[in-house]
């Protein structure tokens, strides 16, 4: 292991020790626990880094990259780059990456399970059955068979979403039509989500 080579992750999430098995032949791995840290945390311990691997939780500021005088890599675990203080790190030489479509199937997952959540009202009836209700107030509510589904979503996300529907064809037999926009949000009628 080249000791002389440090790789920090504040924030680390499972599975880590994928993380950790792939950077530690490169340098040493250290782990900073799964709290948030504070700005000043991150000053203080910059000059000790040479890679710093975030989530989106810890905000790396023109401080925190000046501190870092070792800094040759500010890498992104997830897709935006939003926490990042670029400039500061574009005047300092220090590249920085992200990766792009790293969650985008979590996040057409949810957004299929928010629509079944919407259109067969779960979370009401969830209520419901907490309450000692069964067939009294349960909503059988509406079927997303034959719905126009709609999606502003452009990228990864948004195609794994469009992707996804058609599956939906077998479990609710009539899924007719499916309309993808890209960079514009149109108002369609949806029964599924206006329910009255």
């Amino acid at each position: 292991m080249n000791q002389n080579v440090v790789f920090f992750v504040p924030e680390t999430r499972a599975p880590i020790e994928s993380l950790r098995n792939m950077l530690e032949p490169h340098g040493e791995f250290r782990d900073g626990g799964h709290r948030k840290w504070t700005e000043g945390e991150l000053v203080r311990d910059a000059h000790e880094w040479d890679a710093l691997l975030v989530t989106s939780r810890e905000q790396i500021t023109e401080r925190v990259i000046e501190a870092g005088t070792r800094l040759k890599l500010i890498a992104k675990i997830g897709v935006g780059v939003e926490n990042i203080d670029i400039p500061a790190a574009t005047k300092r030489k220090i590249p920085v990456t992200n990766c792009p479509g790293a969650n985008a199937v979590a996040v057409a997952e949810a957004a299929l399970g928010l629509m079944l959540a919407a259109s067969r009202r779960i979370p009401q009836g969830m209520e419901k059955l907490r309450e000692g209700g069964w067939r009294e107030g349960i909503w059988i509510s509406n079927e997303m068979s034959g719905a126009t589904f709609a999606s502003s979503a452009s990228g990864t996300s948004g195609g794994n979403w469009s992707g996804y529907c058609p599956a939906f064809r077998a479990a609710f037999w009539r899924m007719t039509r499916l309309c993808a926009m890209r960079r514009y949000v149109m108002r369609v009628w949806n029964p599924w989500i206006w329910t009255g």
